[in-house]
């Protein structure tokens, strides 16, 4: 309850008390709308593009079993959320010899933690790695085959536009913060229904009959995204509502324009 009435008021206060409230996809911005009356600034967050020019390892995919093996990725905090026991269970259903490797750990959710654990332990194509950074993950991201992302809610997931930067064709729930950045279902980036472990599924199985001819359509997805989520571009979007917010004060200074993502 305490946690409850805390949040409630954090949202509360975001809404009314900021100069400038600034929200990371379209869903916030309806959100505010509907429940504050509040008119926002979208600006999504930036993801960097990968450094291709980093030498990709094989220490890790050796490390794990999935040397020459194709294997689905997800990246991410093994949150319920993210809906990772839904994706064991419909990967499970999917007859095929990829693997499914899920980089992450617990954000005060060990039990949860346990139970993806034990779903694992029960279909041996299933990998835990735990959390893994910087050159090991950059060499799973280039070594996988697709990205799995079947998150119940999200604010603009940062993994998903690196996905899309390495090239990877995407499998994602249909929640409206994944649509912003596939906009659609088609050839390198399949949708299903949220919740829906059989239409998971299904854009599993779809996915990987098409992963010889998708690399034009993700590589399309990628020049979009790299350019729509540039830091560049969203840097300037995010000054040019700091301006507004001293301007509104008459242009004094730098002690207080304030605002909220």
């Amino acid at each position: 309850l305490v946690a409850r009435t805390s949040l409630r008021a954090s949202a509360w206060m975001s809404a009314r008390v900021p100069h400038e409230v600034i929200v990371v996809s379209r869903q916030l911005e309806d959100d505010f709308d509907a429940q504050y009356g509040r008119a926002t600034n979208h600006i999504p967050n930036g993801a960097t593009p990968p450094d291709w020019t980093i030498p990709v390892g094989t220490d890790v995919r050796q490390r794990f079993g999935l040397d020459g093996r194709p294997y689905l990725l997800n990246v991410g905090r093994l949150v319920p959320e993210k809906a990772m026991d839904q994706a064991i269970l419909a990967f499970r259903d999917v007859d095929t010899d990829a693997r499914f490797v899920i980089v992450g750990g617990s954000s005060h959710t060990s039990e949860y933690v346990d139970r993806l654990g034990e779903l694992a332990a029960a279909d041996d194509r299933v990998v835990l790695t735990g959390p893994i950074y910087g050159d090991e993950l950059h060499e799973l991201f280039c070594g996988a085959a697709a990205y799995l992302m079947p998150s119940l809610l999200e604010g603009l997931p940062l993994a998903l536009l690196e996905a899309a930067m390495y090239r990877l064709p995407l499998i994602v729930s249909d929640i409206p913060p994944h649509l912003e950045v596939v906009e659609s279902d088609g050839l390198g980036h399949r949708v299903f229904r949220t919740g829906d472990r059989e239409d998971m599924g299904c854009a599993i199985r779809q996915t990987l009959v098409d992963l010889p001819s998708s690399a034009d359509a993700c590589r399309q997805l990628e020049q979009r995204v790299t350019e729509e989520y540039s830091w560049k571009k969203i840097t300037s979007l995010t000054e040019d509502v700091y301006r507004r917010a001293v301007a509104r004060r008459g242009g004094s200074g730098s002690s207080g324009s304030r605002s909220s993502g």
